[in-house]
């Protein structure tokens, strides 16, 4: 009875994985002007020998943009969840569609300078935005040893609705990426991001 309950343990605990993304507090850094960080735990789910796997990526981010206007910062922090499903036959690759919910604060600092009477700086802020969309995607699989793997994740992020004003424009979403250049103001927003992260699996 002992054996059969431990044996039981053991493999229910297989049937979930957690992880968290390598990548994308250093992929920040990479624009010109960008910086911040991101923290982004994984749950990934499936019964033994089942064909259906759910997975959800969840997350943080604070991410800063120093030159999208003159003599401004833009910060933008959010929280976001990925909820999704994947049907595979494969352990190591597997194809998911993902829903994408974000919430998110946008903070721009901006200064004018003042030769005669000093410099100005001031501060406008936008709370609780929102977006959604859906992310398909696809995860490679690499066992590194026994319970520790990598997971290379393929993505498109396509967002629907971002409740952004016309007249502050959104740089950056939590969880989706960058969606309006830094070197063009008037740019429109992009509805399509493309992207890759790397997970560390146990």
């Amino acid at each position: 009875m002992v054996w059969w309950l431990t044996t039981g343990v053991i493999s229910a605990q297989r049937n979930y994985n957690l992880g968290i993304d390598l990548t994308k507090t250093i992929v920040n850094h990479f624009p010109t002007g960008g910086s911040g960080v991101v923290i982004e735990p994984l749950y990934l789910y499936s019964k033994n020998d089942s064909k259906i796997k759910f997975k959800i990526p969840f997350g943080y981010s604070q991410v800063k943009m120093e030159n999208v206007f003159f003599n401004s910062k833009i910060k933008t922090t959010g929280a976001y969840i990925k909820p999704g499903i994947g049907y595979s036959s494969s352990k190591n690759v597997v194809p998911y569609l993902n829903l994408l919910f974000t919430i998110y604060t946008i903070n721009n600092t901006y200064k004018l300078d003042g030769p005669v009477f000093g410099d100005y700086i001031d501060e406008y802020r936008h709370s609780n935005l929102f977006a959604f969309g859906i992310e398909p995607n696809i995860d490679y699989r690499f066992t590194l040893i026994k319970n520790l793997a990598l997971i290379t994740n393929i993505k498109l992020s396509m967002i629907f609705y971002n409740s952004e004003s016309k007249d502050f424009p959104v740089h950056y979403i939590a969880g989706a990426g960058i969606v309006r250049s830094s070197k063009v103001i008037r740019s429109a927003t992009r509805r399509f991001i493309s992207g890759v992260n790397i997970y560390l699996v146990f």
